[in-house]
């Protein structure tokens, strides 16, 4: 009964009078063309998320989706199924409209009554098609604004009138610019991806849609969006999306979905107990970190032999930063690699004096101090003061699965490459062992032979 349990979502809210999970499409009370057309292109049976999301969602709440799986199917499908419904639902209430009506009193801009925005243009292509597909012999029309659409083929496609438009950040702000949109009218919106939007630098996109645009208060409009994980950006412009009353659904495993960034490298590395110091200034001499260009490489381990073809160094121009579990760590790393004539600093605890933190971590972003040494606890602390970083070494083995996703989400920002590096022994627990075998297999990293045997517990030497 355990393990079942942990498959299920997680809800979190006050005053949920709803039936959760819904069995069938049916449960929903979906609009029949809508359903119809749901079970024609997914079949009869909701999603494990769409039978989660979708009765909290038709009931008219928020909804945050956090964990979901970053694609197509997992970050749309659960959110845009009852949003269409409730669209279709809404233009009942009212007589059909004719295009000329749609537009604004100024005659310039046409007033969608839902809006989702995308980090991406395949994401944005996902949600039209399956905006479409869902709204197949109703009257509402679906438009999309992302890269390779010309924007006079949307502008055209919104003079016509739409009822739904799919977007990206730069597109969305492009048709507001020329006044081919007004978003005062919007009562659905949908974040697809929240944390991706953010990170790919489109925060300043969404502060202005929400408080310059027009757009309607968190009170006149529903509001739901979708993130592999609640990122320092997402959580500060939340109470500015959401009513209070919103609810939280999180995916089973969420640590899976949050570990995918197809531009981080993820590996692991074993080191004796007893010789951890030594195998973690091996790594940092592989990546030409060290201050003496002599220094020779300690082996990892007298009975692990790992592969060079597998080894990618990281650029010698990268800062790195390497986690540890407790501050007395924090000042032993550091003693140590400083002694071995690497550029470091550290930030044990979280209440440094500013100044202190100021300088070490000006000197850190400019390169001067090349290795930053830092608890689990400081970096939360730190927030969106670190720096990008080329590579996170796991000193100590993280507590938990979010704590590895946490330590990864310092690296590869904004598009650019970057590495995890998690040292194991023998005494890490196997079955913390196991999730991080089974994330590397689920993100498409590498997952060494010997690493595998460990976390099925049997030593297995590589060749």
């Amino acid at each position: 009964m355990a393990v079942e349990m942990q498959e299920r979502p997680v809800v979190e809210g006050s005053d949920l009078p709803f039936k959760l999970p819904v069995a069938s499409l049916r449960d929903l009370e979906l609009p029949q063309k809508v359903e119809d057309n749901a079970k024609e292109a997914n079949g009869g049976s909701p999603s494990l998320l769409e039978a989660y999301a979708g009765p909290i969602i038709m009931a008219g709440r928020d909804l945050v989706l956090i964990g979901a799986a970053p694609n197509g199917k997992e970050q749309v499908s659960p959110l845009l199924l009852p949003l269409v419904a409730r669209l279709v639902l809404a233009g009942r209430c009212k007589p059909p409209m004719k295009p000329a009506v749609r537009k604004a009193a100024d005659g310039t801009s046409c007033e969608p009554q839902s809006l989702v925005l995308t980090p991406t243009r395949e994401l944005a292509s996902y949600a039209t098609e399956s905006a479409r597909t869902l709204l197949q012999g109703t009257r509402l029309r679906v438009a999309s604004a992302c890269g390779g659409t010309a924007i006079e083929a949307t502008v055209a496609e919104c003079a016509s009138g739409i009822d739904l438009l799919v977007a990206t950040p730069g597109c969305l702000l492009d048709l507001l610019d020329r006044g081919a949109i007004s978003v005062g009218a919007v009562k659905h919106l949908l974040l697809v991806a929240a944390d991706a939007i953010f990170d790919a630098g489109f925060e300043e996109h969404v502060r202005r849609l929400i408080l310059d645009e027009g757009l309607p208060s968190i009170l006149e409009r529903q509001t739901t969006f979708s993130c592999a994980l609640m990122a320092p950006a997402v959580t500060r412009v939340t109470e500015h999306l959401l009513r209070p009353n919103h609810v939280k659904l999180t995916a089973p495993k969420p640590w899976l979905a949050a570990a995918t960034v197809p531009h981080a490298r993820q590996t692991v590395r074993f080191a004796d107990d007893h010789a951890k110091q030594a195998a973690l200034a091996a790594l940092l001499m592989q990546a030409g970190l060290s201050a003496s260009a002599t220094a020779t490489c300690v082996p990892l381990s007298p009975h692990h032999r790992i592969d060079p073809r597998g080894l990618t160094p990281a650029l010698s121009s990268g800062l790195t930063l390497v986690v540890v579990g407790t501050k007395r760590h924090c000042d032993t790393i550091l003693y140590f690699l400083q002694g071995k004539g690497f550029s470091v600093g550290a930030l044990p605890n979280d209440r440094p004096k500013r100044a202190e933190k100021e300088a070490l971590m000006a000197s850190f972003a400019s390169g001067k101090t090349r290795i930053l040494v830092a608890t689990d606890v400081a970096l939360r602390m730190l927030g969106e003061e670190l720096c990008p970083v080329a590579h996170v070494v796991s000193f100590d083995f993280p507590g938990t699965m979010l704590d590895y996703v946490q330590r990864l989400s310092y690296t590869a920002r904004g598009g650019h490459t970057g590495r995890t590096t998690t040292l194991v022994t023998d005494t890490t627990p196997k079955e913390q062992l196991k999730k991080l075998a089974e994330l590397l297999l689920h993100t498409g990293n590498e997952v060494p032979r010997w690493f595998d045997g460990m976390a099925q517990g049997a030593l297995v030497e590589v060749q």
